[in-house]
């Protein structure tokens, strides 16, 4: 038998016939106007990751608009901070105070999570430890890390990133050919 489990923000919005944002209260017959300040401070999770051991959810708690630019990048002019929930207790807790972090995923053993920051439109991983909260700064390349995936025996990250031609003619002779993706099929 398979579990669900939502995290579900609900706010009911309205178009008024001026063409005014409204939020209408399910149990008030009152309509209010949302503001520009009130749109900066809608908070909302986004990206759930269930550990390996099915006990804890990891996600970001967002705060302002956030969008998806291209497709491995995570923009935002909100807050994004990673937490987690533990699904026997309901505790909440929040593991990292990035201004921007984005896609937590566990490590094999649950012991880890990594995830991406950007700081200065320069995205790169950082990894926490979830039982103590220490985090640190696990790659630095200059056009950035995306697309994570931990390897099976959890020692490994990969990641995405873009590299200049120059680069690679540079380092060919101590890390060899480097693998080049012009195209992926469908699966």
């Amino acid at each position: 038998m398979q579990k669900t489990i939502v995290l579900t923000l609900v706010l009911i919005l309205t178009l008024s016939i001026s063409g005014t944002l409204c939020c209408a209260p399910a149990l008030a017959n009152q309509t209010k106007v949302i503001t520009p300040e009130d749109y900066n401070n809608i908070q909302h999770a986004t990206g759930p990751q269930i550990s390996p051991d099915g006990k804890m959810i990891a996600f970001v708690l967002c705060e302002g608009p956030s969008f998806v630019r291209g497709l491995w990048e995570m923009r935002g002019t909100g807050k994004g901070e990673i937490w987690t929930l533990d699904l026997s207790t309901k505790g909440l807790r929040k593991l990292t105070d990035g201004l921007s972090d984005s896609d937590p995923t566990w490590s094999p053993d649950g012991s880890k999570i990594a995830f991406a920051r950007s700081m200065d439109g320069n995205t790169q991983i950082y990894l926490v430890d979830v039982r103590t909260g220490w985090t640190r700064r696990i790659t630095s390349v200059p056009h950035g890390a995306y697309g994570l995936v931990w390897s099976p025996n959890g020692e490994w990250i990969a990641f995405v990133s873009m590299v200049e031609k120059e680069i690679v003619e540079e380092n060919r002779n101590e890390y060899g050919d480097p693998i080049v993706i012009r195209s992926l099929p469908y699966i």
